[in-house]
């Protein structure tokens, strides 16, 4: 049997430029430049049976990956010569618009550093005073002595633009892998001194009636914001809530009843019941209202404190208790009130006609003089000051005991003869009536007697 010839040099290279050729044609085919995978042809059986004509007979596409070549080189910015840079074409999502960009060329500025960047109209720029607002970074580029020194990539393939941009994910969107790793999501302030940082926007059904569009969360100089049209929160990073509403409306609403909220300047009101198992420590004043009043303690069962300090060091006004006449009382003053002043306890009228003091020393001390005045006891027995040193009653006493009178005014004789000697033995009828009438018009004087 005879051997067929070997084939000559010229014919194997033509064949493998055949090979090749029929190679790239399928790579034209089957590829979406992110990459291929030769595998096992699933139909025909050599070169002479003509290229696959499915994906996995011989040539499959890779899956289409976020870091894929095709990705990584999108509007990829490069050095060229002297001050040009080079960008590759790509596609880009800015401002709500989605652009297709030609590759292309720029002339950065020399001895800065130039910011290059899509801008809103879809056009690659430059410029030497930062990103714009509403643009896509794509490079920083570092330009000393007519030459380019550095090529900084600022590109993302998450974030659509700067302060503006956007991505449509997918929904939900998940950051981490089920509790299994941590998922980190990290949103970025705009530029340097600006006050604004991150934001997370919630927007409402389209289809639902309301007075606002979306919720803003968002980072805002030092503290964390939440926005509804207007600010209606905000946690500062001293660690205070802040609510700028005031009225019913805001506050705090706790388990769909218990409500605190801001009714006027620096006053909080609740109208609810407020229990506090430990003190409560006013500052200033006190007010209860309504019918239900105030309780301190527990029914009968722990004792009932209020304290109400004093003034600082030096002063002599203590704690105060007042208590307010009916709003449509016609009164001469409008509350009593109960002080410490000095080492005393005092009662009085807020007009000051009235100020009874009960001293340290248990001294009862009443400034009123007259009828008016004095202690009244069961609705009918008084006694009061009438003159100066002089306690007076206009009803019945009964003593007991002993009445001991410490000091009797000086008997002055009215109508008698000063030296006159009184001997009871020798005394006529007319000398006694003198002296017992004497007597009588003096103690009326002196007001032992009537």
């Amino acid at each position: 049997m005879r051997r067929q010839p070997t084939l000559q040099t010229q014919n194997q290279n033509r064949l493998a430029l055949d090979e090749i050729e029929r190679l790239k044609a399928d790579i034209r085919r089957f590829s979406d430049g992110s990459g291929l995978v030769i595998t096992t042809p699933t139909t025909g059986s050599g070169p002479t049976d003509g290229p696959p004509t499915t994906p996995g007979a011989g040539v499959e596409p890779l899956p289409h990956v976020l870091y894929g070549s095709k990705h990584t080189r999108s509007l990829r910015v490069t050095a060229a010569t002297g001050l040009d840079i080079d960008f590759e074409q790509g596609q880009e999502w800015v401002a709500g618009v989605f652009y297709s960009i030609s590759a292309g060329s720029l002339t950065m500025a020399d001895d800065d550093t130039n910011y290059v960047f899509v801008n809103t109209s879809g056009a690659v720029a430059v410029n030497t005073t930062g990103f714009p607002s509403n643009s896509t970074p794509l490079a920083e580029v570092v330009t000393v002595a007519g030459a380019i020194t550095s090529v900084a990539d600022r590109r993302s393939y998450l974030a659509g633009g700067v302060h503006g941009g956007g991505i449509l994910l997918g929904n939900p969107l998940e950051v981490g892998t089920d509790d299994a790793d941590q998922g980190t999501l990290i949103l970025y302030g705009d530029g340097a001194g600006s006050a604004e940082g991150g934001e997370i926007r919630l927007h409402m059904a389209a289809d639902y009636d309301a007075t606002i569009e979306n919720w803003r969360i968002e980072a805002y100089e030092d503290d964390v914001r939440f926005v509804g049209g207007t600010e209606k929160a905000r946690f500062t990073y001293g660690g205070q809530l802040q609510l700028p509403t005031s009225g019913s409306g805001a506050g705090i609403l706790i388990g769909g009843d218990c409500l605190w909220y801001r009714t006027s300047a620096s006053v909080w009101r609740t109208p609810d019941f407020v229990v506090m198992d430990s003190g409560l420590i006013v500052g200033a004043a006190l007010t209860v209202q309504g019918a239900t009043g105030l309780s301190v303690g527990a029914n009968d069962t722990t004792r009932g404190i209020a304290r109400l300090f004093g003034s600082a060091g030096g002063s002599a006004l203590g704690g105060v208790f007042q208590v307010y006449l009916a709003a449509d009382h016609d009164g001469a003053f409008e509350l009593w009130a109960i002080d410490a002043l000095e080492d005393d306890l005092r009662f009085s009228t807020s007009d000051g006609v009235v100020s009874n003091r009960m001293t340290a020393e248990g001294q009862l001390q009443m400034p009123i003089v007259g009828i008016g005045g004095g202690i009244l006891v069961g609705g009918d027995v008084l006694l009061y000051r009438s003159v100066a040193d002089t306690w007076r009653t206009p009803d019945s006493m009964i003593i007991d005991g002993t009445l001991a009178v410490g000091t009797v005014q000086a008997y002055t004789e009215s109508n008698v003869i000063p030296d006159r000697s009184y001997d009871a033995d020798a005394t006529t009828l007319d000398e006694i009536a003198d002296v017992l009438g004497t007597l009588i018009v003096d103690l009326r004087a002196i007001g032992l007697i009537s």
